[in-house]
């Protein structure tokens, strides 16, 4: 598209052109007005007179006309002007804008990943047992582990009275044994004596 001041130039100079050839076609009407006249009756004469008076009206209206086109182009000018100023604060506003949403971009894209991050992590955390719960389970344990102690110290205690008891058993038996064997050693002694 044309800049303001190429559009208005060529504006200007197609206008420019249409009046030189109408001051042309002017001109030439009145060179041949003026060769005709001593040919022509008086009748034919104010008939080309009032012809060219026409003409030369025309001709001024267009003139008058040119001077009106000049300040619409002028007036356009300036509106275009306007436009292209308006135009320019509207682009530097939109460039401040999207400065603006990149930024704002980049500042969601990293909420989003805390978030997601976030997410995660409470996921796993919801894979475990809230406080209360494993405060729970931590007490029956430590019940069950005092409730073990005990058992084991009880079976412990059985295991040391009945290794005592064996251990006097086995005492026993010995004595027994010995016993008998001096018992069986009298009844021979006796045995050999009678």
């Amino acid at each position: 598209f044309f800049s303001t001041s190429k559009m208005s130039k060529h504006v200007l100079e197609m206008r420019t052109v249409v009046n030189e050839t109408d001051l042309s076609r002017l001109a030439g009407k009145w060179f041949a007005f003026m060769r005709d006249l001593e040919k022509k009756t008086v009748a034919e004469v104010e008939t080309s007179y009032e012809e060219m008076i026409n003409e030369i009206d025309l001709f001024e209206f267009n003139l008058s006309q040119n001077g009106i086109r000049v300040q619409t182009a002028e007036h356009d000018v300036h509106k275009l002007k306007e436009q292209e100023s308006v135009l320019g604060k509207e682009i530097a506003q939109g460039g401040g804008k999207i400065v603006a949403l990149k930024d704002s971009l980049v500042q969601e894209r990293q909420e989003r990943k805390h978030q997601e991050e976030y997410d995660a992590i409470a996921a796993t955390i919801l894979q475990h047992h809230d406080r209360a719960t494993l405060a729970k389970e931590v007490d029956s344990l430590q019940k069950d582990i005092a409730q073990e102690e005990q058992d084991k110290s009880r079976q412990d205690r059985m295991l040391e009275m009945r290794s005592k008891q064996f251990q006097l058993l086995l005492t026993t038996i010995e004595d027994l044994e010995e016993e008998l064997v001096g018992e069986k050693d009298d009844a021979e002694d006796d045995a050999m004596q009678t």
